[in-house]
């Protein structure tokens, strides 16, 4: 079993200084970059190799050159604004719903 924790695309909050931290949001949103951060996660996930399946597999053998994608078979997520934006794309280039996960 293989694991990957993904952490949330930039929020509004992560944006702010410290002159306009007193407008922070308890449940921020994405920003434009945000949104461009989960869409790159969600491309690599779908077209990036799994290293862990080409490592197990001798340096001689010829399945070395073989594309191995990742195989994730579950998608959870936080309840909170940013993390179900992330999650959105990733599900849908894997073609999984995420699960909410409180």
């Amino acid at each position: 079993m293989e694991i990957y924790f993904i952490r949330h695309g930039q929020s509004t909050n992560n944006r702010l200084t410290e002159a306009t931290w007193h407008t922070r949001s308890h449940d921020p949103e994405l920003t434009e970059i945000g949104h461009k951060q989960a869409a790159r996660v969600a491309d690599y996930l779908c077209s990036a190799p799994n290293l862990e399946d080409i490592v197990r597999i001798p340096d001689d053998a010829p399945e070395r050159e073989q594309h191995y994608p990742h195989t994730i078979t579950h998608l959870y997520c936080s309840p909170m604004y940013r993390a179900l934006q992330t999650a959105q794309p990733i599900g849908a280039a894997l073609n999984l719903n995420p699960t909410v996960w409180i």
